[in-house]
């Protein structure tokens, strides 16, 4: 039977409910990193392809660059690019993928599995994507890779014309040409490095 006290009743308790799944969602949206300060050291230097976990994050990646004199590493995880400082790494147990590395750095393969050849660079200040850019580019060449895909977005095109200017300055660079339908069209550039 329906009346006026139950109904306020169902009300508090309903809204004490919304209270409850809204401070479980702050909480999750913006953890306290007590992670990041527990004083982990990495146990050894990082190398390219590392496994590592972004411990802030708590998401797991691979080392795609390496910044020693920043003390930070370009960590590709998932579908998110990011430089993460070595304090908020943690290396993963998973050995095998240094092991790999250490073999792909002494004979450079072009069949290397562990490096994607591409780069997203979306959303990036022009001089920021270039510095990226130049960076994986090092990185590719190092592992053997001979053609990369930078992905810049279609946007207002200034992303790209910076990237493609920088290209065709590069002295590992062979060529570049945009996407074709199915790869991105201008979205994308691809790119021949020198072998």
């Amino acid at each position: 039977e329906f009346n006026h006290e139950n109904s306020s009743k169902l009300l508090s308790e309903a809204k004490l409910t919304a209270k409850r799944v809204l401070e479980n969602i702050e909480n999750i949206s913006d953890p306290v990193n007590e992670s990041v300060n527990d004083n982990y050291v990495l146990p050894r230097p990082l190398v390219l392809n590392d496994s590592v976990i972004i411990a802030d994050l708590k998401k797991s990646g691979t080392v795609q660059n390496i910044d020693e004199k920043n003390g930070r590493a370009y960590v590709s995880a998932g579908n998110i690019n990011i430089w993460v400082d070595f304090a908020n790494l943690r290396l993963s147990e998973n050995k095998t993928t240094a092991k790999k590395t250490t073999r792909n750095i002494t004979k450079p393969s072009g069949k290397n599995k562990n490096v994607n050849g591409e780069i997203d660079i979306r959303g990036m200040a022009s001089d920021e994507g270039v510095l990226e850019v130049d960076r994986y580019i090092d990185s590719a060449i190092l592992t053997g890779i001979e053609t990369i895909t930078v992905i810049h977005g279609k946007g207002t095109g200034v992303l790209r014309n910076a990237v493609h200017s920088f290209l065709r300055r590069h002295k590992n660079v062979d060529g570049f040409r945009v996407g074709t339908f199915g790869e991105g069209e201008n979205g994308v550039t691809v790119v021949t490095l020198k072998k």
